[in-house]
């Protein structure tokens, strides 16, 4: 069985100009398990399961969901940050709404092929839970 850890490594690998990909608690907001290219400050980490937290679960984001659910109910699943350095992914999944995978990309990444690799990875890490 292979571990978070090595799950994590092996998506940051897989998606190209991916520089950061965190696996995160959002009731808690803290990052359980990351992989990066270099160092990055627990508080840099924590930050991102804030924003991750913020997207899913904030005050906005049931209002952004009914607008694009056409008021049927219906929770978000992937929310994409672009910021002045990189493309953050954020990915959570039905039944597991505490749970996240965040990608840190840089501007050029095919966010369609990041976001179902995001999927896939944090389905994978769910499953060895």
């Amino acid at each position: 069985m292979v571990s978070v850890a090595e799950r994590l490594d092996t998506l940051r690998a897989e998606i190209p100009g991916c520089s950061l990909v965190a696996f995160g608690d959002m009731r808690a907001n803290v990052i359980l398990r990351s992989s990066q290219d270099r160092a990055v400050p627990r508080e840099q980490l924590d930050e991102l399961c804030r924003v991750a937290t913020n997207h899913f679960t904030g005050p906005k984001a049931q209002a952004v969901s009914k607008h694009l659910t056409q008021g049927a109910d219906g929770d978000l699943e992937v929310a994409i940050v672009l910021t002045v350095d990189d493309t953050r992914i954020f990915v959570t999944t039905p039944g597991h709404d505490a749970d996240m995978l965040c990608c840190v990309c840089d501007g050029q990444v095919d966010a369609g092929q990041a976001v179902e690799s995001a999927r896939a990875g944090l389905k994978d890490i769910l499953g060895t839970l």
